[in-house]
């Protein structure tokens, strides 16, 4: 849990999804992307770093989100 600093809603393969920021418990940013029905597709702090689908996600995320201002 923690508090929510903003959130953006971006497109993905043709199909709506979510970027929430937060702080976390120990007070540190993190980003999770959701689904329209609040299906996680990409969250960092559960994701095996050597997953190249979840990496892939990530700079879809990154791309969708860190540019386009939603």
């Amino acid at each position: 849990t923690g508090n929510i600093q903003d959130i953006h809603r971006g497109t993905w393969n043709g199909q709506e999804v979510y970027q929430v920021s937060y702080r976390d418990n120990n007070n540190q940013m993190a980003r999770v992307q959701l689904d329209a029905n609040g299906q996680v597709i990409y969250d960092p702090q559960t994701a095996n770093s050597g997953s190249g689908t979840q990496n892939l996600l990530n700079n879809i995320g990154r791309a969708l989100f860190d540019n386009n201002g939603n």
